[in-house]
């Protein structure tokens, strides 16, 4: 929670993840509270809710037994997940305001809020796969930002946390939305690129295989010799 505290989202939800794979029967208190918490920092970090973690124990414990009271705990965060999806921001601002009460109870209110931003930057990166150029004030008014000034201070921080990549023009009032600058220096990136590679590696396996299977089959050596048989003909020819 601490991580969470200092924004350190990725080391917390790590620390979240691992708190729910801890085996039990009956859900405790302690780990109720790290999946309401583990809800809400995957949707900052990863703009959506990654539903293995504690679904998988409840699995693991028999749904008869603990799906219903984990789902009973945290039925409102795993609306806030859904609602996370719609476009509207009307529709997640109605629903935080509505819960109000019960996220401040949990002391999870602040956290609750960056959500609500993390909501606005996922959208504006959505806005990148679209447009080229786009005013500021375009801009807030797509994402239900308050001001185009708002809208900037939100590109400023996802520009320098490599987020986007874009150029704020202040004079005209307008962003330049850019290719991907990614450095490949990520131990996300890594991954995905070591997985390609395992991929390629497997493929060149498969393929030297069949090319063996054909080489050494009768069918080919038969073809083979016909083959060469009629290339011989037609030059003597």
């Amino acid at each position: 929670m601490v991580q969470a505290a200092v924004k350190q989202f990725d080391k917390s939800l790590q620390s979240f993840d691992n708190c729910l794979l801890m085996p039990t029967v009956v859900p405790s208190r302690i780990l109720i509270e790290a999946a309401k918490k583990q809800i809400l920092v995957s949707l900052i970090v990863h703009g959506r809710h990654q539903k293995g973690h504690y679904g998988g124990q409840i699995a693991a414990s028999g749904p008869s037994e603990s799906a219903h009271p984990w789902k009973r705990y945290i039925t409102v965060y795993i609306e806030l997940a859904n609602i996370f999806r719609h476009d509207d921001k009307k529709d997640i601002s109605f629903f935080i305001d509505t819960h109000k009460v019960t996220f401040m109870n949990d002391s999870n209110y602040g956290l609750v809020k960056q959500v609500q931003v993390a909501w606005s930057k996922n959208h504006i990166k959505n806005l990148t796969k679209t447009f080229i150029t786009m005013s500021l004030a375009d801009l807030a008014s797509k994402v239900g930002l308050a001001d185009a000034r708002q809208a900037e201070k939100y590109l400023v921080e996802m520009i320098q946390s490599g987020d986007i990549s874009a150029k704020i023009c202040q004079q005209n009032g307008t962003v330049q939305f850019m290719d991907d600058q990614e450095q490949y220096d990520s131990a996300e990136m890594l991954a995905k690129i070591n997985e390609k590679l395992t991929q390629c590696v497997s493929l060149e396996k498969y393929l030297n295989l069949v090319s063996d299977n054909i080489t050494t089959s009768q069918a080919y050596a038969k073809w083979s010799i016909e083959n060469e048989a009629r290339t011989a003909s037609k030059i003597n020819l």
